[in-house]
Order: structure tokens, then C-alpha cells, then sequence
């Protein structure tokens, strides 16, 4: 059974893990959820280098962060961190974000997307975006992919893509 760890105030807590508190946590961050998750808000800290939490790859207990004041964590059978999301932290540093020129713009969308066709190795970025939602929806053991963030296609952009490629 997986466990919650729960810290308000510098003080941690377990919390009875209920399919519909997991479920309420994991939408914590989520486009739809007007919640937070301050790693993601424009933290001028959010570097490897600046924050440990960011720097480490093994994640520990939200109670070894110290600057971490406030948030949850759901750890998995196996003792993996499922979720960890900082509500309140004293590192947080918010920073604007600064527009950009079309042109900037343009330029980024090019380099997202050399960087995901480069990841899958794929020849196109469609081709990327089909093969990343089959990795995501693998039936086997072991994903290869799991909650990837980013913009992706929804479901009928997706299949449109898909329809596409059959026709090649």
C-alpha cells in the first residue's frame, strides 16, 4: 500500500492513502487544477545547482528537505516517490516570464521539437508524438515512459496524426 506524507508548517504527517486522496494529489500541477506545485511556477531556484531537490535525481522524504515548509508526497509499494509536490517553500524565488517575439517563439517550437524527434529518433514530430502515446500506453511491466511533461496532442489531433501516417 502506498504511503502519504503530508508537511505543513515544517512538520510532517502520514495520511490514510485512499484510492480518491491519490488520485486528488496526482491532479496537483495539472493544466485543469488551479493548484500548485511551486518547482513549476517560474521558481528562479528550480536548477540543478540551485536546488536540491531539483539536483537529485533520487528524490528523498519531503521531511530531509528542510527549505520545503509545506506540501505531499506519495511514495509506492517499492519505496519509490510516486509524487512530490512543494505547496510552500523558503527557496522559492518567482521570476516573470518575459515575452517573446514570433520569431523567438518560432525559433523555440523549432529547437522542442528537434530535441523530441532527437529523443525518439523519429523523422518527423507526428511520428514522435504517436510513439510517445504508445509508450505511455504500453501494457507491459516495465514503461518506458511515465508522466512525461510538456504540451502533447489530445486525443483527436493524435488520431489525426495517426491517420496521417497510415496513408504514407
Amino acid at each position: 500500500m502506498s504511503v502519504i506524507l503530508k508537511k505543513e508548517n515544517g512538520v510532517v504527517k502520514e495520511v490514510e492513502p485512499t484510492k480518491e486522496i491519490i488520485k486528488d494529489i496526482r491532479q496537483i500541477g495539472k493544466k485543469e487544477d488551479p493548484r500548485v506545485h511551486l518547482c513549476w511556477e517560474n521558481c528562479a531556484n528550480a536548477l540543478a545547482g540551485k536546488c536540491d531537490k531539483v539536483t537529485e535525481r533520487e528524490k528523498k522524504n519531503i521531511g530531509d528537505y528542510e527549505f520545503i515548509t509545506d506540501g505531499i508526497q506519495i511514495i509506492d509499494d517499492n519505496g519509490e516517490i510516486d509524487t512530490f509536490i512543494v505547496s510552500k517553500c523558503k527557496n522559492y524565488v518567482r521570476t516573470e516570464n518575459k515575452k517573446k517575439t514570433q520569431e523567438e517563439i518560432q525559433r523555440l517550437k523549432q529547437i522542442r521539437d528537434g530535441l523530441r524527434t532527437s529523443y525518439f529518433d523519429t523523422q518527423t514530430v507526428e511520428e514522435a508524438y504517436i510513439l510517445q502515446d504508445e509508450l505511455l500506453h504500453s501494457t507491459s511491466e516495465n514503461k518506458v515512459l511515465i508522466n512525461p511533461r510538456g504540451a502533447k496532442p489530445n486525443f483527436y489531433e493524435l488520431a489525426r496524426m495517426k491517420n496521417k501516417m497510415r496513408k504514407k
